[in-house]
């Protein structure tokens, strides 16, 4: 089926929706008493909400920095700069299994095969991890197409290696997985052509499922999804993963912002059929505010896993068919919303603690609030190399990280 001619206008209306919806005035009054109630109550953010206030006094330091580290992201497209990424990702992966045990998921029977389902693979670093762990593993993925911006794989598969099979689309289309078939998709949709009404992998369950997808800023997409693109994603991951863990697999997920309110009412959720943990690399991701949500013993047939699927789906649709989002996707009631501080306020600032220690220590440190650098003098003098923090906020990937030659550079 293809779509009808759509007209300037309509385009334009639909771009027009986009940029002006809002979360509803009643989620945004809960994501501030959420943070308003960990200000009160727990130290460690206090003291980070305080460090982040210094450095967006510095904006045109901490502007430059990030606009660097944002620069140097996207001109990684060497082999050689890939390979360091691989590198990198497999250091985050190794540190997770020693910390969490995340690679040898519970679910696994005696002389059964460790099936694993890693959304956006590339460039594999994950995958390499499941596979030194676990010998007999089999690895099924999704990675965005390389002429669609994605990263390239540099992991043998297919016919290289048959235990990884890669399927290669654009994740957040799968619009009949995530609950919308073609006839509920409006005429004059920008992506009307877009969506895939495939089921990736049906019928398949997996003992262990990857879902640290990022927004690449070398995706070919339209301006209209820019704004909602990282919610799309992480709930397509999200809807997708649940439909295919097995009972008692586990879920590693990439998240951002520990204290925001998406982030609460999906921990909140996954601790009603999950067993929680928290997992932050220290090296590389000291200075943001990421994490890695690892989920074991996962139940998704459970009454609390529907009604997240729901919710994960209500928010995938809301977001795809550029509709207002409707509170946390299912209500709107602030009432409801303010419950999740008596309800999960003492659990967050447990889990939340040493991520925000962390990223506290590492901002401490930061040249654009400690005032050890100019950034601009940074880039005269040479002293950027590659992707991955450690510690100091410019020092980006050392040759004892990656194998690499010695100091790698970015900029000339």
């Amino acid at each position: 089926m293809t779509s009808p001619t759509s007209s300037t206008s309509s385009l334009e209306a639909h771009a027009e929706k986009h940029f002006t919806d809002t979360r509803c005035d009643a989620f945004l009054r809960a994501d501030k008493a959420f943070k308003q109630y960990l200000l009160d109550n727990e130290p460690v953010y206090a003291a980070l909400h305080a460090v982040r206030l210094k450095g967006w006094d510095n904006t045109e330091g901490g502007d430059e920095y990030f606009k660097i580290r944002r620069e140097s992201a996207d001109r990684a497209q060497s082999l050689q700069h890939q390979r360091a990424h691989l590198s990198m990702m497999k250091n985050i992966g190794h540190d997770m299994q020693e910390k969490t045990g995340a690679f040898t998921p519970a679910s696994v029977g005696e002389g059964e095969t460790t099936k694993v389902l890693d959304l956006c693979m590339a460039p594999g670093g994950f995958t390499s991890v499941a596979l030194e762990t676990n010998h007999d593993a089999a690895v099924d993925a999704i990675s965005l197409p390389v002429r669609d911006g994605g990263p390239k794989i540099l992991l043998p598969f297919g016919v290289k290696d048959s235990r990884v099979r890669v399927c290669f689309a654009d994740l957040t289309m799968f619009a009949s997985e995530f609950g919308l078939e073609e006839a509920e998709v409006p005429a004059d949709h920008p992506d009307f052509d877009l969506f895939n009404y495939s089921r990736p992998f049906e019928g398949n369950q997996y003992d262990l499922v990857i879902c640290d997808g990022q927004v690449l800023r070398t995706h070919v997409r339209g301006e209209h999804r820019n704004k909602r693109e990282a919610t799309r994603l992480t709930n397509s991951e999200l809807i997708l993963g649940l439909q295919r863990i097995k009972p008692g697999g586990t879920f590693v997920i990439l998240l951002h912002k520990i204290e925001s309110l998406d982030c609460v009412l999906l921990l909140r959720e996954f601790g009603q059929f999950a067993d929680v943990e928290i997992f932050k690399p220290h090296k590389t991701h000291s200075i943001r505010s990421s994490f890695y949500l690892v989920a074991k013993n996962v139940q998704p047939g459970s009454t609390a896993a529907g009604l997240a699927l729901r919710r994960y789906k209500n928010l995938w649709k809301q977001t795809t068919l550029l509709e207002p989002i409707h509170g946390d996707g299912v209500t709107a009631d602030e009432n409801a919303l303010m419950a999740v501080i008596d309800d999960f306020g003492d659990t967050l600032r447990d889990l939340g603690r040493e991520v925000w220690r962390i990223q506290k220590d590492a901002l401490e440190k930061a040249p654009f609030i400690s005032g050890d650098k100019d950034p601009a003098e940074l880039r005269r003098n040479n002293e950027w190399t590659l992707v991955v923090s450690r510690g100091r906020a410019f020092r980006i990937c050392t040759p004892r990280d990656v194998d690499l030659p010695q100091s790698p550079k970015v900029f000339p």
